[in-house]
């Protein structure tokens, strides 16, 4: 909500059970910015890093796909080219 305060260790969201375009039991897992209103929109995230740690986060938010594809032994589990920013496929807002 509107002025609510995160700490650090404050659970900010729960892995969803909806697995339709991925693997049984591994659920999914979005992450994304929500600007509130009667309707509302989901911007990409990585656009409010800070920038003292964006640099390293788009690192690891990479070596995390590339673990990822490299365990599932399939290369093109994410579409890297496609990505406008490191982990999102577009930065206009999706209104919902």
């Amino acid at each position: 909500m509107q002025g609510d305060r995160v700490l650090a260790g404050d659970v900010g969201a729960e892995v969803s059970d909806y697995d339709v375009h991925n693997y049984a039991g591994m659920g999914f897992v979005q992450i994304g910015v929500l600007r509130g209103g009667t309707t509302h929109t989901h911007l990409c995230p990585f656009d409010y890093l800070d920038e003292s740690i964006r640099e390293a986060m788009l690192n690891n938010i990479t070596a995390l796909q590339q673990a990822w594809e490299a365990y599932r032994g399939d290369s093109g589990l994410y579409y890297e080219a496609g990505e406008v920013v490191t982990g999102c496929y577009r930065r206009t807002p999706i209104d919902f």
